[in-house]
């Protein structure tokens, strides 16, 4: 058997049928152009006996092999040329018989033999040069020569048509010149080219639910309930895009569940899906599915806040829809509105999980309680700070109007001792009232006497709420200046007043002073309190506590004994209520 040079075109056509009307009258392909082809693979095969044939390609003859060698590449080029004409489902082919160059009787033959062992058994394509031709591809140099591309193309058409020519044989053979496609075809010649190389494919698409929407290629289309056959789509212009659509449906609201069913089991799982050039059915699955609303409870607040469901926030009231074999995260998170810091306390039905998960059976709404508290004020600061001046803090409005109070709190530091005092309430003021400057305390150059800690803290009425702790430190003591009164003055206060108690809290300088072993400390209660007197060494450590209960308003005295203790300095301390003091003494033994 002679030697055989292939090679292979593979297309997607099947079996395509004859078209309808299509008749064998002038202006019309005869039947064979609608030949049913069964195979997917058309295989080019040529015969490489070119013995005696003349192939001139610019004035040089050419070897056997290199006749061989262009034959199949210019035979490849022009069945690229048909499939680009058939694809572009324009003007396929139209030719001007080139009678001054091309005799009338030669041809490339194309017989429909099988040869066995060969791709495409049965009715493959044998094109068999003719030999007894002089060929050429040099468009210059067509004298005495024939344009074998021209015959290719030609040759190739019986092969993308289906069969033998039209009854005009002037539109059966290319143009030589420019090689462009150029023949009208009629609606049957279309209809077999297209039939064949780009088949309809019949796709049907249902929703289990019965009648309803589906998007197809983006477009909401209505599917009845037997379900919509597509069957215009050709097989080039796949893949087309199938969604499934939550709906409503005759009060019944139906979600997609995340399946396909279809006839050759692909196992589609996504809402949207591409679809294969196939037959086929397509089948979106749902099932019923029940509205769930999860919202949140803030008091005195007319904004919903938000919430997140499976981790992304959305605008509270979110809504779902859900089936019985769903299930969804839920989280009240923690949110500020209107200067109110809100935090979650618990679920309608008492539940504190958070984030929880809800299932079917959780019921139809479902609402997050919060607590709310202020949030700090803003823009604390201190006034006229210089040594000396009494300490005036100030600081900007809370924006919230339900925040009805503020609370002024105080902590403090001794320098030398290293008490710490505190917190203790200085002032209770409404709102509207932006500063307050403390009775007792002054700046000083320092941390000389106290390391003072003021907090303004807002209150919320509608929740009996305090904002969180926000502490602003200042070095302070007292003023200086500040006229002590003597062991005589008091007195003299209290007999020229007839009272009887002082007019100010007071502690006075132990007396003997330097002392030892014992001394007196003498002090003064405006008002009823809580009184705490320490003494001190110079490291801070607590070497006596002298008083440390309740006492009515009044002037007293206490001994101290250092009998146990070395000489050296000591500290002396005295606080009540909002009335702190210290002074140093000094024993010598």
């Amino acid at each position: 058997m002679q030697k055989i040079i292939l090679f292979c075109l593979l297309l997607l056509a099947e079996v395509y049928s004859q078209c309808t009307n299509c008749g064998t009258t002038e202006g019309t392909p005869l039947n064979t152009w609608h030949k049913t082809q069964t195979k997917s693979v058309i295989t080019f095969y040529m015969n490489n006996s070119v013995t005696g044939m003349t192939y001139n390609n610019g004035g040089q003859n050419l070897t056997d092999a290199e006749k061989i060698a262009k034959i199949n590449y210019l035979a490849q080029l022009a069945a690229e040329k048909w499939l680009a004409a058939i694809n572009s489902k324009g003007t396929i082919i139209q030719v001007q018989q080139a009678s001054d160059y091309i005799s009338a009787d030669v041809k490339i033959d194309i017989q429909y033999n099988g040869i066995s062992g060969k791709l495409g058994d049965g009715d493959t394509h044998l094109i068999i040069i003719n030999g007894s031709y002089d060929f050429t591809d040099n468009l210059n140099n067509l004298q005495g020569y024939h344009d074998i591309f021209t015959l290719l193309i030609h040759e190739w058409g019986h092969v993308f048509m289906g069969g033998g020519h039209p009854p005009s044989t002037s539109e059966s053979v290319m143009n030589y010149v420019d090689y462009q496609v150029k023949r009208y075809l009629t609606s049957c010649d279309s209809c077999a080219a297209l039939g064949f190389y780009n088949p309809i494919v019949s796709v049907t698409v249902k929703n289990s639910f019965g009648a309803g929407d589906m998007k197809i290629d983006s477009v909401t289309t209505n599917v009845p309930a037997g379900g919509l056959t597509k069957d215009q789509w050709r097989a080039m212009t796949f893949p087309h895009t199938l969604e499934a659509v939550d709906q409503t449906v005759n009060g019944t609201h139906y979600e997609f569940h995340n399946s396909w069913n279809d006839n050759i089991h692909l196992d589609f799982t996504s809402r949207q899906i591409s679809i294969p050039a196939q037959d086929n059915t397509y089948t979106a699955v749902f099932e019923p599915a029940s509205p769930f609303v999860f919202q949140n409870s803030f008091v005195g607040v007319d904004s919903n806040g938000v919430i997140k469901a499976n981790n992304i926030q959305y605008s509270a009231p979110y809504s779902e829809y859900m089936t019985d074999l769903d299930n969804v995260s839920i989280e009240a998170p923690d949110q500020t509105i209107n200067s109110i810091y809100y935090t979650f306390n618990h679920w309608q039905d008492g539940s504190t999980l958070n984030p929880r998960t809800f299932n079917y059976s959780s019921g139809g709404t479902n609402t997050a309680y919060y607590t709310g508290k202020p949030l700090t004020v803003t823009n604390m600061h201190y006034l006229n700070v210089s040594a000396g001046n009494k300490i005036k803090i100030a600081w900007d409005e809370q924006p919230n109007n339900n925040v009805s109070k503020y609370y002024i709190y105080l902590k403090g530091k001794d320098s030398m001792t290293g008490e710490k005092w505190g917190p203790e309430l200085r002032a209770t003021l409404n709102r509207g009232t932006l500063s307050y400057t403390d009775p007792i305390y002054a700046y000083t150059d320092g941390y000389t006497m106290f390391l003072l800690r003021y907090d303004v803290r807002p209150y919320y009425s509608l929740e009996q709420s305090y904002a969180d702790s926000n502490y602003s430190a200042i070095f302070g003591g007292f003023p200086r200046g500040l006229p002590k009164s003597t062991d005589a003055g008091i007195e003299k206060q209290i007999v020229s007043n007839g009272n009887t108690a002082p007019k100010d809290f007071d502690l006075f300088q132990n007396y003997p002073n330097p002392f030892n072993p014992t001394t007196q400390i003498k002090y003064a209660l405006k008002e009823d309190g809580f009184v705490t007197i320490k003494v001190y060494d110079l490291l801070g450590k607590v070497v006596a506590t002298l008083v440390n209960e309740n006492k009515p308003a009044g002037v007293y005295t206490v001994d101290f004994d250092a009998s146990r203790l070395s000489s050296g300095i000591y500290f002396y301390t005295i606080k009540t209520n909002n009335f702190f003091d210290r002074k140093k003494m000094i024993l010598m033994k």
